[in-house]
C-alpha cells in the first residue's frame, strides 16, 4: 500500500506543477510581450528499470546482487518533470495608438534593455516611456539600448519600421532624426534565462545574440503604436486546467477505488 501512496503523491506533484503553470499563463493572457511557459512530464519507469538491473546484475549473470544499497531519486514515482520550458511564438497586436508603444511585426527579433548591473537584457514587451532625463526606457525604468533619449521642447514622435527615430524640436518644421532602435536576435531563444519583469538574459544555449537594424533578415519591423501582447490560447489553457483539476481528483481517491478501477479494466479487456 505504502508505495502506492508515493506513486500518487509523484503524480500529484506533477500536476499541482502544471496547474501552477497554467494558472500563470492565464494570469498573463494581457501581459505585453510574455510568452507562455509549459511543462513536460515523463515516466520514471523506463530509466529507473534500466538504472536497476546495471547496478543489480552481474555481467555474464542473470542473477541479482540484492545485498548492494543502490538508492534512486524515483524510487516509487511514477513520473517526474521533464523540462519547463517557454513557448516564445509571436502573440497577437492590438493598436493602441500611443506613439511610445512598439510592437515587432513579422520577425524573432527582441528590445535590448540596460540592467541596473550594468548587463543587458531583452524582451518583446515594447510598452516604453519617457524617464526624467528623456530617455526612453521600459515599464521598470531599464534604459532601451543603445540609447534614445528625446530631447526637451520635442513634438511629434514618429518611429518608423526600420526603427529610425524621428522629432521636430522647437520650432523645426521637418523632422530630424535623433536616434534608433536596434533589434537581437537569438538562435535560439527559448534556451535564455529568465530573470523576472518579462526579460531574459542571454546562456549560452541561446547562441550568439546578432544586433540588426529592424526590418533586416528575420528580426521583424517597427510598429508604432500597437503593443504585442502575450501568446497564451486562452481556450486552450482553460481546457488544460479542467483536464489537469479532473486528474488530480481521480489520483486523490481511495486505494480500493483504484484497485476496482484497475480490476475492472482487466476483466474489460
Amino acid at each position: 500500500m505504502l508505495p502506492r501512496m508515493w506513486m500518487g503523491k509523484s503524480y500529484q506533484y506533477g500536476l499541482q506543477r502544471r496547474m501552477q503553470l497554467i494558472s500563470n499563463n492565464v494570469a498573463n493572457a494581457m501581459t505585453p510581450g510574455y510568452k507562455s511557459k509549459h511543462i513536460d512530464m515523463e515516466s520514471c519507469f523506463p530509466p529507473d528499470f534500466e538504472r536497476l538491473l546495471k547496478a543489480y546484475e552481474t555481467p555474464g549473470d542473470r542473477h541479482y546482487k540484492w545485498e548492494q544499497k543502490t538508492v534512486f531519486p524515483e524510487y516509487m514515482a511514477t513520473q517526474r518533470i521533464a523540462q519547463i520550458w517557454r513557448k516564445f511564438t509571436p502573440g497577437t497586436i492590438e493598436i493602441t495608438n500611443k506613439p511610445l508603444d512598439l510592437a515587432i511585426e513579422n520577425g524573432k527579433g527582441m528590445f535590448q534593455f540596460r540592467m541596473a548591473d550594468g548587463e543587458n537584457a531583452y524582451g518583446r514587451a515594447g510598452n516604453l516611456k519617457i524617464d526624467a532625463e528623456g530617455y526612453m526606457v521600459d515599464p521598470n525604468g531599464h534604459p532601451l539600448e543603445p540609447a534614445v533619449r528625446i530631447p526637451a521642447m520635442s513634438r511629434d514622435l514618429v518611429i518608423n519600421e526600420q526603427g529610425e527615430v524621428f522629432v521636430k524640436i522647437g520650432e523645426d518644421t521637418h523632422p530630424r532624426q535623433i536616434g534608433q532602435v536596434v533589434l537581437t536576435y537569438f538562435p535560439h531563444a527559448e534556451e535564455l534565462n529568465e530573470v523576472g519583469q518579462n526579460l531574459y538574459k542571454k546562456t549560452p544555449l541561446a547562441g550568439e545574440p546578432s544586433f540588426m537594424n529592424p526590418g533586416q533578415e528575420n528580426v521583424g519591423v517597427i510598429r508604432q503604436g500597437a503593443l504585442e501582447f502575450s501568446n497564451v490560447d486562452l481556450i486552450d489553457s482553460m481546457f488544460d486546467m479542467l483536464l489537469c483539476q479532473r486528474s488530480f481528483e481521480v489520483s486523490v481517491g481511495t486505494l480500493d477505488e483504484i484497485e476496482a478501477l484497475i480490476k475492472f479494466a482487466g476483466e474489460f479487456k
